[in-house]
């Protein structure tokens, strides 16, 4: 029997197709509504009642789906992320399916020629297409509230929050909610106005939470007690990473702070996977990498910040912070 590792490793496209097909047909949303034969299924999400079963089968073979003799249903540890709700994955799984995975069948010819960033933004291309931006914005969101949400409970936030690059302002919201005295801004492109906005209000927090238009290479930040960058970092270059922690350095009153949120690499370097396959993601689709918390801190010490601190989050988002003294 080929062992574990390599038998994921060899077979690990085909689940990911699978899981992808039966999100753009839209199983999961109809099996969130109830239980459904294939047969039924069939109609609703425009497809062949023997070839989806075949779909279903392999899904509940996966863990993705539970079979109840003919009935297909979410299966309960499962739902609140394949269905509607607050942890939804939909979002992401979009942006997987239908950016990272595409960007995948480059990697033997990147790796041969080593990291070339794309030409200008790696954002160009999805702010360019509507709807392409808005799942963008859901993906961001998906994969930071609940790990901000997190986050924001080991701190003593205060005074006025920049979320730089925010997007749809996952950790400005998470943050106010936890902290009622605090006001924030997401600053970012105007495409990430309208997701931004229609957080912001879906949470209840117009009144200590704006979004204001910006670049942040280029444009004057906000004035902040705190800055945030959000899975910024990892997807530029070192020069341009610094540019930017140099930039929040000089813009940061004395007591202020500086909070970074990424993915870590292992001290040893050696994983985790969670963390080296989205830094392959990095090598295709950006200019970044990802880096350890010691990486990090090292980082923040040289433009100036002191007394770092890292907290982790089981979301797989870390903290690393710094002061300015």
């Amino acid at each position: 029997m080929i062992p574990a590792p390599l038998d994921a490793a060899l077979h690990g496209f085909m689940a990911s197709h699978i899981l992808f097909t039966a999100h753009a047909l839209g199983v999961f949303a109809a099996l969130d509504r109830a239980p459904a034969t294939a047969a039924a299924l069939a109609g609703p999400v425009g497809a062949d009642p023997q070839a989806l079963d075949r779909l279903l089968t392999a899904c509940a073979s996966l863990g993705l789906l539970k079979r109840d003799g003919d009935h297909f249903a979410l299966p309960a540890d499962l739902h609140p992320y394949l269905g509607a709700g607050p942890l939804s994955v939909d979002g992401w799984l979009t942006h997987l399916r239908d950016n990272t995975s595409r960007a995948f069948r480059g990697l033997t010819q990147r790796v041969r020629e080593g990291a070339k960033a794309p030409a200008g933004s790696p954002f160009d291309a999805i702010f360019a297409d509507p709807e392409a931006t808005a799942g963008f914005a859901q993906s961001m969101w998906d994969i930071g509230y609940p790990a901000a949400v997190h986050l924001v409970g080991e701190l003593d936030l205060s005074g006025h929050l920049v979320d730089v690059g925010g997007a749809s302002g996952a950790f400005a919201i998470a943050a106010a909610e936890k902290a009622s005295k605090l006001t924030a801004t997401v600053f970012d492109l105007e495409p990430m106005r309208a997701p931004a906005l229609a957080q912001i209000a879906a949470h209840g927090l117009t009144d200590r939470v704006d979004f204001q238009t910006g670049d942040f290479f280029h444009d004057a930040w906000p004035a902040a007690d705190i800055y945030v960058l959000g899975y910024i970092l990892s997807d530029w270059s070192d020069d341009q990473g610094t540019k930017l922690l140099r930039t929040a350095a000089d813009a940061l009153p004395k007591g202020g702070r500086l909070l970074i949120l990424e993915r870590l690499l292992d001290e040893d370097r050696a994983g985790p996977w969670q963390t080296t396959r989205m830094d392959i993601a990095m090598l295709l689709e950006t200019h970044g990498r990802h880096r350890s918390a010691t990486e990090y801190a090292d980082w923040l010490r040289s433009v100036g910040l002191t007394d770092i601190h890292v907290h982790r989050s089981p979301q797989g988002k870390h903290l690393i912070g710094g002061w300015k003294r």
